[in-house]
């Protein structure tokens, strides 16, 4: 997922450049369309999160009424920007989108910038099934925007899992573009993650063989609730097998335990038994979904057949497609390491860009 990066380890991280590089597709002022800053109730009581609209310029699109879509992020606490390393890519997502004649809704995760909550403890237990609800939220305020007829969702990530969520739930009746979203049971995700980030930092085939049954091993233990020392022996273990007898068992302990905690909260207890295929398969609206081929963090491989089995039963329109050159985030990239995303400058491939701008406008001129 973003800011979850599930590395089993940290021992030998690569540090990160002191330089940032430069953002050149960070869009800049002055904006040919309106922005309207907003605040909105999720539908969880007692939740109010605050965004951005932006609105297609009426000289070259006319008053509306438009089409809309809201954006929602991957996993951890994001801005409305979507900010990593540097990187806004839902802003330029929006400016881009905005620019075709879509309005866009873009807003602050709870507890985070201006969706801030006077007490952080009463949101660290959430789960995605949560954050569905200031989803929800976010398409009502859009639907009750006087220039918007219909409305639609971008998920990047576990937006993508919060959309499957929502079609499940009957709550989402318009187009989805799926940017790297989940279509298989999260802790095949989380395994499959693991390995195939090892591996694009280097790590020698060999090695990653022997970890294999191991991230699968602690994969089911945190699925089925195991206790936290359970899935610190098991985290051991693979540190054992990553380090080569280079670190003693005490030091790889000492190391793993605090990394441990992530495997027995609530949010991951609850991504890890959630298959959204069930979900995904009742879509009533046409569905987008884009994979990285070099993503390590939800792998194509994995993840895009599903998507194809789906797509047999998805409304006409519905289309799967795998970007070969591109990261989790939709960078062109070399290996698809997360260490690779803030030395990159591009924030998202143009091709990706015009991808999902002329399939959003496709579908929308097609249900009018």
């Amino acid at each position: 997922m973003l800011q979850r990066l599930f590395a089993v380890l940290v021992l030998a991280v690569a540090p990160l450049a002191a330089a940032q590089p430069n953002r050149p597709q960070e869009p800049q002022p002055p904006f040919p369309y309106a922005g309207e800053e907003v605040r909105f109730d999720s539908a969880q009581e007692g939740i109010t999160l605050a965004g951005t609209i932006t609105v297609p310029d009426a000289e070259e699109f006319g008053e509306g009424p438009f089409p809309g879509v809201i954006l929602v992020t991957g996993s951890g606490g994001q801005d409305r920007d979507e900010t990593l390393l540097g990187h806004k890519p839902f802003k330029l997502i929006a400016d881009t989108l905005t620019r075709r004649g879509i309005v866009v809704l873009r807003y602050d995760d709870r507890g985070i910038a201006g969706s801030a909550v006077e007490d952080i403890t009463t949101i660290q237990n959430d789960t995605s099934f949560d954050l569905a609800k200031d989803a929800e939220g976010a398409l009502a305020r859009l639907r009750a925007h006087e220039k918007v007829d219909r409305v639609g969702l971008i998920g990047h990530s576990e937006g993508g899992t919060i959309a499957a969520i929502l079609m499940g739930q009957g709550k989402l009746d318009g187009p989805a573009v799926l940017l790297a979203g989940p279509t298989v049971r999260g802790s095949t995700i989380l395994s499959g993650q693991m390995i195939a980030g090892m591996t694009a930092a280097g790590m020698p085939a060999e090695i990653t063989d022997e970890l294999v049954p191991l991230a699968e091993k602690l994969t089911e233990k945190a699925a089925a609730g195991a206790e936290r020392d359970e899935i610190i022996d098991v985290l051991v273990e693979m540190g054992m097998v990553q380090t080569q007898g280079a670190m003693t068992e005490e030091v790889i302990r000492n190391a793993v335990t605090p990394q441990s905690a992530m495997f027995v909260n609530p949010w991951m207890r609850a991504f890890m038994n959630y298959d959204p295929r069930g979900d995904l398969a009742k879509a009533t609206a046409p569905v987008l979904a884009l994979f990285g081929g070099l993503d390590t963090q939800v792998l194509a491989r994995d993840n895009a057949p599903t998507a194809e089995m789906l797509l047999e039963g998805w409304p006409a329109g519905s289309r799967v497609e795998v970007i070969e050159k591109a990261n989790h985030l939709f960078q062109e990239a070399k290996t698809g390491s997360g260490l690779e995303y803030e030395q990159i400058e591009q924030t998202m491939m143009p091709e990706v860009l015009e991808l999902m701008g002329d399939w959003l406008v496709g579908v929308f001129e097609d249900a009018d």
